[in-house]
Parts: C-alpha cells; structure tokens; sequence
C-alpha cells in the first residue's frame, strides 16, 4: 500500500518566516481565549499580565520551596487508608498515585474580546501527568454523571440552539444572559466540596465511598500547586482550568449555588446554563430582572452575576440568536463572546 502524501501549503520563505516568529523570544504566541484565533504577544506583556494575576495574594501563595513531596505523601495516606477499608483495590490505588509526577505550569489564554491591544487573560495550569492529574481524572468519571442530569445542562452551542429552536415566546418576554465574574477563581474551597456533598447524598456510594471522594477532591483544589519563572505557587482560592475535574466540579456548584424555590423564579420561563454562563427567558420588566441578580449575588459574598438583557437578540455562547415572533433563530456564528 502506498503511502499518503500532503503537500505543504507553505512557501518556503513563509515557513522560514513562521519558524522565525514562533522562535522570538521576545514574542509569546497563544491561542485566544474564545473564538479559536491566534494572537502574538510581547512576552513582556504577556508575563507582566500573569505576574498581575499572581500578585493577588488572596488567591495565590508564593512558596518557599517545591511541595511535591509533601503533597504525594497526604496523596499516598488517603490512598492507603482506602485501600485497607477496602473502598479502592490495588490497581486504583496504583492508577491514582503517580510516582514520578511532573511539575504544572501556569500559563495564560488572551481575553481578545474583552481588550485587543493589553487583553486579560484565562490562567491554565497545565498539570497533564502531574501528581493529581490521575485522581482528577477519575473524579471526573465520578461526577460528570450529576452535571449531564442537571436540569439546566447545556452541553455545547449546538445543544442550545436544537433547545431555543423548540421554545414558544411570550410576547414582551425579556432574553437574557448572566456570566459570573472570574467564576473558576472565585469558588471558596468550602463551598465548592459542600456543593459536591451535596450531589452525592442520596446516591449509590457507600458513605466511606462519597468520604474518599471528597477527601480527593479536597487535595485537588488544596494542592494546586504550579511553577512560573522558577518560583512555586498554590492556589488558596477557586481552582485553575487545566484539571479534568475543574468543569465538572464548577457546574455542580453552580447548579447547587442556585436556589429554583425562590419567588424570582416564577418569572424564569427558561433557564439554560454552560457552567457559568446562564441563557434565560423573563417573563417580567428589566428592573425585576435586576432585582433577580442582585438576589442571586447576595447568595456567595465572591461569587456576583453580570446581566444582558434585550427584547429582540442576545448572544450565548459563540451564537446570536434573534426574536422571530413566537420562535428564537439563530442570526450568525459569533467569532468572539463576551
């Protein structure tokens, strides 16, 4: 059989040209935070809006020295202690603790569409064989299960649309849309792990089951250790994106950070949720919409909503969808979100 061939569909003098800028040190290239773009940046400003974000010292701890060991020895005692109460066997207990991890790194994705000429950016810890990427991954199996029955759950853009496409809307119904500022930061470690109490009470796990599972999970948000510039950092508050658990583990405390009992929602016709962005239908006047945010903000002193509201379009996710009298439609394909 022959072998496939593909052809460059480069000069040779763009591919020197691309190599050239991709080796500059004095040029960091990233991909944006939303839309798929490229953006090159100084590396000055690049490291400068990072050390910006380090700096704030209630979520952030610069450390003395490198913890890995320290955190692998409390890993290795909640797994033994596991094992002997016969909650995991061996081959999990081997899967979970990583012998030789490697050390996460932080880095940044570019908020193009907030600021293209100093844009904020998304921190990602990249911890991809590090000594929690293994439990973080098997709390995600645990978990992932409580989001997709989440009455609210969102899956992606093309799920919202074959949802909006079904919906019949009122006359003079308000279409809204409310993010959380800085969510992935701003969840205390308390209430994050009450919240995933919470989902477990009642389920098919042992209480011992849902124990170990909480004491995991508190080892991933307290340890979330990372390396920049040769200085070692831990998280104190909220958690970093780059952990397969971080979804999940937001979307089950958004769901349960929420209160579907109160009096505000009687005026809620829809209410769809990708983690922190919420898309909803109000059937009431903008002042009552405020008054339902601002009930929503006194709910956690760091967590607080932001609101868009329009009768006739609004934006969610990636897409535009627009009032077609009684039906939502879909306008274009959005290449930036707010």
């Amino acid at each position: 059989m022959q072998g496939f061939y593909t052809k460059n569909n480069l000069s040779k003098q763009e591919s020197v040209a691309l190599q050239e800028l991709a080796q500059n040190p004095e040029l960091t290239i990233k991909q944006a935070d939303k839309g798929g773009a490229v953006v090159v940046m100084n590396t000055s400003d690049y490291v400068k809006e990072i050390l910006r974000q380090l700096s704030d010292q209630e979520v952030y701890c610069k450390l003395a020295n490198d913890p890995k060991f320290n955190f692998l020895r409390r890993i290795r005692t909640i797994l033994d202690t596991a094992s002997e109460q016969g909650i995991i066997d061996e081959k999990l207990c081997a899967f979970l603790y990583v012998d030789r991890p490697r050390t996460p790194v932080i880095y940044i994705l570019p908020k193009i569409h907030k600021c293209l000429t100093s844009p904020p950016g998304r921190p990602i810890v990249s911890g991809t064989g590090s000594l929690l990427s293994q439990i973080a991954i098997f709390l995600d199996k645990i978990l992932s299960p409580f989001v997709k029955s989440a009455k609210s759950y969102v899956r992606d853009s093309a799920h919202f649309l074959s949802i909006v496409e079904q919906i019949q809307l009122p006359e003079h119904a308000l279409l809204a849309s409310f993010d959380v500022v800085s969510l992935y930061t701003s969840i205390s470690h308390a209430r994050g792990l009450e919240a995933v109490k919470v989902a477990l009470a009642g389920t098919q796990y042992s209480r011992q089951c849902q124990d170990f599972f909480i004491s995991l999970l508190s080892m991933v948000l307290t340890c979330n250790y990372f390396l920049f510039q040769d200085e070692f950092y831990v998280q104190l508050r909220g958690t970093a994106m780059g952990s397969n658990v971080v979804p999940n583990y937001a979307n089950i405390f958004m769901e349960e950070q929420l209160i579907y009992v109160s009096h505000h929602f009687g005026r809620v016709l829809q209410w769809w949720r990708y983690i922190d962005d919420v898309f909803l239908i109000w059937a009431g006047d903008m002042p009552g919409l405020l008054e339902f945010r601002d009930f929503l903000n006194e709910l956690d002193p760091d967590v607080k909503f932001t609101v868009v509201a329009s009768e006739c379009e609004i934006q969610f996710l990636d897409v535009m969808v627009r009032r077609n009298g009684g039906r939502l439609k879909r306008t274009c394909h959005l290449l930036f979100t707010s």
